[in-house]
């Protein structure tokens, strides 16, 4: 059975092992039977979540990213961690607080192994968060030698009987270490050293490592899946075990808070991505939501009628700036280039309600009436529509369908992986339209449930956006172009061939500089090369993250849009390209004359072609486009 165990599985287990551990800490304690048996099922979620942590370093590029997703998350942690957890235990950090230090060992490591830190260094470093460990950990270094463990024997593991016996065994003399050492302390101060019993749970991980089937293409998702619910966790065990405590504004305060702590880091996670329109529209919507976030949380502290006006305007304006963030990240997502009408009508309803907004104690076109109320503990605001909110409302309504249209046509024509981003892009925008017209309604007496809405928000978007791009993930310095940081020409021909192969639709766009050779003629190689690194930045800002982009050499650069077959949509891409190019250009403030002629094969995968085909025909379709008049795009027919 244990053979068959699957990543997914061994996820379930360690939420399971973090949730019993927790439980008979706070609930029953040590001294109880039923305690120590469940911290002892509790203690099997260390030694899984730090061997699945030291598998999914091993799979990134990026180890900056890597600390900050778990610092983040541990932040993130504290405060609901705190809540469930009392007063009493506020000297011991959560389980994110151990992974945090492991995940420093592993870069520490990972430098000294490749020659950039030197060993006695890495030796002084290791030492202070031993240090640290020892002194604000609740389980002290136990998880740092785990993560030696693991980093250790991690390569040399699963090839053999032999290392498999062998990484286990060092993994059995590490819990009884851990487990006589504590007894020995307690032996030593006449404590009662049967409760540390619970210790030996650690050995409940054994086999499960041993036998699990391991996915390296899964790992670091469902790592991210153990870090994002770990919070959620504790605000789920404070509602079961607090109940009595607890009223509706406490629950809804703490869960505001935890929103906003939520947006900062998802943004802090978003700006280290690489810069694109929909990532630029992406922190915009997580920035208005914030500022809406503290609007809301303002009303809900309150008494006074004038600080819910003042509240109602930043309410709203984070609102509007959603609203107009979440169009630019459809444009830029879906390469939609909606129709300039659209834009003039948001900025126009969206200047009218401000304004009204702002003078709405002297006139009554947004509200003609507002009035506070208490119910069960939560300040509820009682409105009468204007015909300016009427009109606002109806605006949404109509946006969110014609958004929904793009998204459920986009949906329609793509292949699974893709689709599933679709989705939660299209499931993230409704969820704040549908709390604002629920309350619109009446049914929820006054409640505003717009917090939910950003939960919703921040967890579908999160999964299309935030996380890393298949690009970034399996590109090394190797496989880069020095110059523009784009691929290059071998490891996008293996890439895009590997596509090709499984019979994946996709269209190959072959780029190419008109009259380059002037240019480094006339300006010489050093603005050559400024132009050139020009155009790669405009194909990162413009050309989706899951897209392959290369250079080929020269002022040659190929982009493969992978399920994009659309010509229309295409065309609309090398629109916003050229665009983007040419703006680019003139912030270099060089008076250079150039354009780009592209030429674009497309591939609808039902036959099958190799990539010297698919290659020969863009290039085809390139000379088309030189001949044409240069400064166009031209596809094959």
């Amino acid at each position: 059975m244990l053979k068959k165990l699957k990543l997914h599985q061994l996820v379930v287990i360690v939420i399971i092992a973090i949730i019993c551990d927790n439980i008979g800490c706070k609930v029953f304690g040590e001294n109880l039977i039923a305690g120590q048996v469940l911290q002892f099922i509790g203690g099997m979620a260390l030694p899984m979540i730090l061997y699945i942590l030291a598998e999914s370093f091993m799979q990134t590029n990026n180890e900056r990213n890597f600390i900050l997703q778990v610092f983040g998350t541990w932040i993130l942690s504290i405060y609901p961690y705190d809540m469930f957890m009392g007063a009493e235990f506020a000297r011991k950090q959560n389980l994110l607080y151990d992974i945090l230090l492991a995940s420093v060992v592993l870069v520490i490591e990972k430098a000294r192994k490749e020659e950039r830190l030197k060993l006695i260094i890495a030796i002084i470093l290791h030492f202070l968060l031993c240090l640290i460990a020892m002194k604000s950990s609740r389980n002290s270094i136990i998880p740092l030698l785990y993560i030696f463990l693991y980093y250790g024997k991690m390569n040399g593991y699963r090839k053999d009987k032999k290392e498999k016996i062998d990484f286990t065994f060092w993994q059995v003399i590490l819990v009884m270490g851990n487990f006589l050492f504590r007894v020995a302390i307690d032996l030593k101060y006449h404590n009662n050293w049967v409760c540390n019993w619970y210790l030996l749970g650690n050995l409940l991980a054994i086999p499960i490592i041993y036998f699990y089937e391991k996915n390296h293409i899964l790992i670091r998702d469902k790592l991210q899946s153990i870090l994002y619910s770990y919070p959620f966790i504790f605000i789920g065990l404070c509602i079961v075990f607090h109940c009595p405590c607890y009223d509706y504004n406490e629950y809804y305060l703490t869960l505001s808070t935890i929103t906003t702590i939520m947006l900062i880091v998802f943004g802090c996670m978003s700006l280290t991505n690489r810069t694109s329109k929909a990532q630029l529209a992406n922190i915009m919507l997580i920035i208005t939501s914030i500022f809406f976030m503290s609007g809301l949380y303002l009303q809900l502290t309150t008494g006074d009628i004038r600080v819910v006006y003042l509240s109602q305007k930043i309410q709203y304006c984070g609102i509007i700036g959603m609203l107009i963030s979440f169009t630019k990240l459809i444009d830029a997502f879906y390469y939609a280039k909606f129709p300039k009408w659209l834009y003039y009508l948001e900025y126009t309803i969206s200047t009218l309600v401000i304004l009204s907004l702002f003078s709405v104690e002297q006139n009554n076109f947004f509200y003609r009436s507002l009035v506070l109320r208490k119910t069960e503990g939560i300040v509820c605001v009682f409105e009468t529509p204007g015909i300016l909110c009427i009109i606002f409302y109806l605006y949404v309504a109509f946006l969110f369908l014609y958004i929904a249209y793009f998204c459920i046509k986009k949906i329609k024509s793509c292949e699974k992986n893709d689709r599933i981003q679709c989705i939660n892009i299209l499931a993230g925008a409704s969820m704040p339209s549908i709390c604002m017209f629920i309350k619109a309604t009446g049914l929820t007496r006054g409640y505003d449930l717009m917090t939910f809405g950003i939960l919703g928000v921040i967890f579908f978007f999160s999964l299309a956006l935030v996380k890393d791009d298949s690009l970034d993930r399996i590109l090394t310095e190797a496989e880069k172009d020095p110059l523009t940081g784009v691929s290059n020409r071998g490891f996008f021909i293996d890439v895009v061939s590997g596509w090709l192969q499984k019979r994946k639709k996709g269209s190959l766009v072959m780029l190419d500089l008109d009259d380059f050779k002037d240019v480094n003629d006339n300006f010489g190689h050093g603005v050559g090369d400024k132009v050139l690194s020009t155009l790669g930045e405009s194909i990162t800002q413009v050309i989706a993250q899951t897209n392959f982009t290369a250079r080929f050499g020269g002022d040659e650069f190929c982009i493969f849009l992978i399920n994009q077959v659309s010509k229309k949509e295409i065309a609309v891409i090398m629109e916003q390209l050229n665009e983007a190019f040419q703006n680019n250009i003139r912030f270099l403030k060089l008076d250079i004359k150039t354009d780009l002629s592209i030429g674009i094969a497309v591939n609808n995968g039902k036959t099958r072609i190799s990539f010297e085909e698919l290659y020969e025909n863009a290039d085809k379709a390139l000379y088309l486009a030189k001949n044409s008049g240069k400064g166009q795009y031209k596809f094959y027919k």
